[in-house]
């Protein structure tokens, strides 16, 4: 894509900056020679007339920008955990593919931990997996999901893992003294965090802490 944006540069090098966005798009005649450039004008309207994503009335077209936020969620903490661990005594892998729920007559169904965080010098593992969901203390066990709960087990069980937490965007639905950990009787436990993404580094700073300890 940059290279891309570098030749489209040089190629309107020789072009004068518009000045008045509004005024240059209603000289614009969408005939046959432009009809398929018309979606990205669309798009360019949006952005350099500072147009709103929110909802209104008239008769123009509304536009979306959607993210798969469950992707960038996790995407975001992995890199911020990789950035912060010291990569030399740490392992952070994303979507780690080494282990399924079953291993004879041959290997079946993958399980795949969003993030799995290796100590190489003491040979733990800790395993994150990250939820895009706002719990509530109103809300039966939180609101958290028993499949996600299904999961957690398996990881642990599978990985062996020391620590195992489930993780969600901090809202004011939960107290931020709260703790929430589950336990069983087999040696199994899955600790609940929070990341506050309005200081995202301390809050995982503090996860890291507690979870290394």
């Amino acid at each position: 894509n940059k290279n891309d944006i570098k030749t489209l540069l040089n190629s309107f090098i020789d072009v004068d900056a518009s000045i008045n966005y509004k005024n240059d798009f209603a000289k614009l005649i969408l005939d046959r020679n432009v009809k398929e450039y018309s979606t990205a004008l669309k798009w360019c309207e949006v952005f350099l007339e500072g147009k709103s994503f929110t909802s209104f009335s008239g008769s123009n077209v509304a536009f979306a920008l959607l993210f798969p936020m469950e992707k960038l969620f996790e995407s975001f903490i992995a890199v911020q955990l990789q950035k912060m661990l010291n990569a030399s005594k740490y392992n952070v892998l994303v979507q780690d593919r080494t282990h399924f729920l079953f291993d004879a007559p041959y290997r079946k169904f993958l399980i795949k931990p969003d993030i799995v965080i290796r100590d190489k010098e003491i040979s733990n593992i800790y395993i994150l997996d990250t939820k895009w969901k706002v719990l509530s203390i109103d809300k039966l066990n939180y609101g958290i999901s028993q499949v996600d709960m299904y999961q957690m087990y398996a990881y642990q069980k599978k990985y062996k893992a020391k620590n195992v937490i489930l993780l969600y965007p901090r809202t004011k639905n939960i107290p931020l003294d709260k703790e929430i950990e589950y336990n069983s009787l087999d040696g199994s436990n899955v600790k609940v965090k929070f990341v506050d993404l309005f200081d995202v580094k301390n809050s995982l700073r503090e996860i890291i802490l507690d979870f290394s300890n």
